[in-house]
């Protein structure tokens, strides 16, 4: 199960369309009365796409330097996917985690939470995931809200990145993903994700109450985030070795749950 989440989130990470390396801006326009860097801007972008890897990193690097959070993300994803620079995850993630901070961009968090459910560019720690895919989620980002909905399904059990699963919570953002219409394969696969966490594992009533919440959930305002979730500390050899006592003390095996439905 853990497999597929890391399959999904490779591929949310390849896939991230550039015209979108801005949600909350409109979409540029070339011409000759727009100011310089909207203009570089869109050079960059232009050459992004026709995969005009040298002219793009001419026009982006200036830009991502200077705060653009736009071009941030598509430098980021060219050091991610090697697009015509030397793959360097360390670098991608600096300049996504610095997007999402800086920009309060739910693409760039949703491009931070990946990397640290897979280890790129960061040691891997699915706690700090699961923080970045809230936060995006809490913006009205359907696919932070997805992979929220996931890892509080799924948990971890691996004693070097360990997560508590949370399965209400869980069904809370299935369901919220569910009403979100940006992406309509993502609202179909949460709701017959939430319907099947309902059946098995839900207490009597608690889907009802749960499915009030989610119906009156409302995303906040960047300037209501809060701070940035801080980066993980590593555990020290007295915790790993408590969490390895703890594990080979443990007799009780856990229910089997379903594999969670992803798009």
């Amino acid at each position: 199960m853990f497999k597929r989440l890391l399959i999904a989130l490779c591929l949310l990470l390849m896939f991230m369309p550039p015209a979108q390396a801005n949600s909350t801006a409109p979409p540029a326009q070339a011409n000759s009365t727009a100011p310089p860097a909207q203009a570089d801007f869109v050079a960059g972008q232009k050459a992004y796409n026709a995969q005009q890897w040298q002219a793009a990193v001419t026009e982006l690097r200036p830009l991502a330097d200077a705060g653009d959070v736009r071009a941030m993300i598509l430098l980021a994803n060219m050091y991610e996917n090697g697009y015509g620079l030397v793959v360097s995850h360390t670098e991608a993630m600096r300049l996504y985690k610095r997007a999402a901070i800086s920009g309060n961009n739910p693409q760039a968090m949703d491009a931070v939470g990946a990397m640290y459910v897979d280890g790129r560019g960061v040691t891997p720690d699915l706690k700090t995931a699961r923080a970045w895919f809230l936060r995006s989620a809490s913006l009205g980002d359907q696919t932070g809200a997805l992979f929220s909905a996931i890892i509080l399904y799924e948990g971890n059990k691996n004693i070097f990145n360990p997560a508590t699963p949370d399965l209400p919570e869980a069904y809370k953002w299935y369901r919220i993903c569910a009403a979100e219409t940006q992406k309509p394969a993502y609202a179909k696969a949460c709701a017959r994700a939430a319907e099947g966490l309902a059946k098995k594992f839900l207490k009597k009533g608690e889907a009802a109450r749960l499915d009030k919440e989610a119906a009156s959930w409302k995303p906040v305002v960047p300037k209501d985030l809060g701070p940035a979730p801080p980066d993980p500390v590593p555990p020290s050899k007295a915790e790993l070795r408590n969490r390895v006592l703890r594990t080979l003390k443990r007799q009780d095996t856990p229910a089997v749950r379903p594999d969670p439905v992803l798009p």
